[in-house]
């Protein structure tokens, strides 16, 4: 049997997130799932990992692992091939633009480029285009742009158009839950920060090369003739604070950019020198450094958004339910939890009326069995010091749909406030004939299932009573 260490080696990837909602787009309520290698050899490895999420993210991407086997084909790994030549498509574009541009700037017929409009297209347009998109996600646009660059990104390299059509159902049920947006989100950024480095790469690489292979001169003209001299030295002592300490000839001097001022070729080899120098480190530290740095932020906030996914979704956790469920004839690895039973709504079943199923399905020893939701004080209170005692876990047992769903939610609340997070919490829906506990109306039990599964806990689940 594989330890726990074995079992916390594989982790979660985007691909591997739309080959999970691949394999639920064609698993339905009432398609068989194979789950032997899941009881076999994968549930008996999780007995020993106590936190219900981290369970939870292990057993269904070992699983997955599983069913998907080696094939190169599944629409992840397209995904995920046709992401990354989609990244390095965008970065040799951009590369190639940000030459043109420098190289457009810098070779006019005098070979002299104006020194302000460079930076403004080079630098400041640039970061101009990159705080507007920030506005648009601040105000919630830009999830629609979003799904369109993904889409565009399937046109060019996944040719199958049933292929096309399965990954974009996929996206669009990622793009349903809170965690795995924050993942499409960061893995689009670090494609979008990928292209701006390729165009600062090229911005960087084609001005070398003009100073390597031409005379190129620098100047800057404005018709106002007070004021703007004093606001070009500003801005380069600004744009400079970061090297001029170190490296001062690499900022212009005041003489330099007033001299700047004349006519094209009227500098001094001195002052052009200072020129290119300033120009060529605004590039590397005001442009290609800050997408490195927002580059390697895209992939860590990825990274982080993959190790929070708590699958939650009710899909995936439907999914669980089945793959999780001790069927009649499994045994279950690992000793049985004590666990208070609440009888919610004062039914009148114990625990002990249905300490078989307790035992062979749910795993958990029933202790005692206490009232909640009912009016009488006394009892109530002897409910709330056994939660206070700290139960390994609780089960709520509820009689068909008698709750509304705020009062679900009120209950649920008051329970993880006495229990914590991470007890486990089971509401066991069952209905009554002639006094005895029988399985659940269908209807009931989706509604419970809807209700549960809206409360995004990772530790509470819900089940049926099969009598």
């Amino acid at each position: 049997m594989q330890t726990q260490n074995e079992h916390a080696a594989p982790r979660w990837t985007l691909p591997d997130l739309v080959d999970l909602e691949a394999l639920l787009a064609r698993i339905n309520d009432t398609a068989e799932i194979d789950r032997s290698f899941f009881v076999h050899s994968i549930r008996p490895g999780l007995a020993s990992v106590d936190d219900d999420r981290q369970r939870r993210r292990l057993g269904l991407r070992l699983w997955l692992e599983h069913e998907r086997g080696q094939s190169s084909v599944t629409p992840g790994r397209v995904f995920g091939r046709a992401l990354n030549l989609a990244g390095w498509g965008l970065f040799l574009l951009l590369a190639l633009s940000g030459m043109g541009l420098v190289s457009g700037l810098l070779l006019g017929p005098q070979q002299a480029v104006h020194v302000i409009i460079f930076l403004g297209l080079t630098l400041a347009l640039p970061w101009l285009i990159y705080m507007f998109s920030m506005l648009l996600r601040a105000l919630g646009r830009h999830r629609r742009g979003a799904m369109l660059i993904t889409r565009g990104v399937l046109r060019l390299f996944a040719r199958d158009n049933r292929q096309q059509a399965q990954i974009k159902s996929v996206l669009a049920a990622l793009a349903e839950t809170r965690t795995s947006r924050r993942v499409l989100a960061a893995t689009l950024d670090g494609l979008l920060q990928r292209g701006a480095i390729g165009f600062n790469v090229g911005l960087v690489l084609a001005f070398v090369g003009c100073l390597l292979l031409f005379d190129v001169r620098f100047y800057w003209e404005a018709t106002p003739g007070l004021g703007m001299q004093d606001v070009v030295v500003y801005v380069t002592r600004v744009l400079a604070a970061p090297w001029a300490w170190l490296w001062p000839q690499a900022l212009p001097s005041t003489a330099a950019i007033a001299a700047s001022r004349a006519l094209p070729g009227a500098l001094a080899a001195s002052a052009a020198a200072s020129w290119w120098r300033f120009l060529l480190l605004t590039l590397l530290v005001w442009g290609l450094l800050p997408r490195l740095l927002l580059w390697s932020s895209s992939r860590l906030s990825q990274r982080r958004a993959l190790a929070q996914l708590t699958f939650q979704a009710p899909r995936q956790r439907a999914l669980w339910r089945r793959l999780n469920t001790i069927e009649r004839g499994e045994v279950a690895a690992g000793p049985t939890d004590g666990v208070l039973v609440l009888d919610v709504g004062g039914h009148g079943v114990s625990g002990d009326a249905i300490r078989g199923f307790l035992l062979r399905r749910l795993r958990v020893n029933p202790l005692a069995t206490l009232p909640v939701a009912v009016l009488d004080a006394q009892r109530e209170a002897q409910a709330q010091q056994a939660l206070a005692a700290g139960p390994a876990g609780v089960v709520l047992l509820v009689e068909g749909w008698t709750l509304s769903p705020r009062q679900v939610e009120k209950l649920h609340a008051q329970l993880r406030g006495q229990l914590g997070r991470a007890a486990p919490m089971t509401w066991l829906v069952f209905a009554l004939d002639a006094g005895r506990p029988v399985a659940p109306a269908a209807g009931d039990l989706q509604r419970w299932t809807r209700q549960i599964d809206s409360l995004r806990d990772p530790a509470t689940e819900v089940a049926a009573y099969d009598g």
